[in-house]
């Protein structure tokens, strides 16, 4: 009887392992790297889009706004394209690059500005008028950081 019961557990282990070897490959498996979620007509964002930027966290020096203009192009829910962000007034404006995608309706990207200023990364939400207006965060890595809003022209 005894080698019953050892042969029944014995049975019962191994049923065991193999679920859990197969449960571990299921699990792995779908927390894989996340795709996007398709929003169909993305492509469409595609544009110039108007937007300003809010400081968070005290480093304000007197403008309660910054403005910047994009010029976005989206690909398979990629998207690249340029940023233009005033300095204020008399001073040219910063000339850079933006990269990003995007996942459902959220949007993410990051300024590169090179040597000239600290790169921000942005992330918002669009509307659901399919996507006239982004509203967000962004935050450098010296840790400044705020909200911002957008709107396609």
């Amino acid at each position: 009887m005894a080698s019953d019961q050892i042969s029944l557990m014995e049975d019962l282990f191994g049923w065991l392992a193999r679920g859990s070897l197969i449960l571990g490959f299921v699990l792995s498996a779908a927390c894989s790297t996340p795709r996007p979620v398709t929003l169909p007509g993305a492509e469409k964002l595609s544009g110039k889009w108007l937007g300003a930027y809010r400081s968070a966290d005290g480093a304000d020096t007197g403008a309660k706004e910054y403005p910047f203009k994009l010029w976005l192009v989206i690909k398979d829910e990629v998207i690249s394209g340029t940023i233009s962000e005033s300095q204020g007034a008399g001073k040219p404006e910063l000339q850079g690059s933006i990269s990003g995608y995007v996942d459902g309706m959220q949007i993410q990207f990051a300024s590169n500005f090179g040597k000239e200023a600290q790169p921000k990364t942005f992330t918002g939400i669009l509307d659901g008028s399919m996507g006239r207006k982004v509203e967000g965060i962004w935050h450098e890595p010296s840790s400044y950081s705020g909200t911002f809003q957008l709107k396609k022209e």
